[in-house]
């Protein structure tokens, strides 16, 4: 619980520095795909434990599916860098 809680805080101190640093807004994007992945994560870990029986591999790989496409159109729709 302590390395977690540890590496929770280290990655929040991270991103205060970044986002006050950050002139561009690219920090929003970052923001939106860490926020994004950790919806996937959770959704991933329920449907793990609870579809599994019935969809067997597919509990544990369908929420990947859905969000990872989602986590690339935010992605390029708020992405203020030039190489989009």
């Amino acid at each position: 619980m302590m390395v977690f809680g540890g590496i929770g805080v280290a990655f929040g101190i991270l991103d205060i520095r970044i986002f006050q640093a950050d002139e561009s807004g690219d920090w929003m994007v970052s923001h939106l795909q860490r926020m994004i992945g950790a919806f996937i994560a959770t959704v991933s870990a329920v449907s793990a434990v609870n579809l599994t029986p019935m969809l067997g591999i597919a509990a544990w790989l369908w929420p990947t599916a859905l969000g990872v496409p989602l986590i690339y159109y935010w992605s390029n729709k708020y992405s203020t860098s030039s190489t989009r």
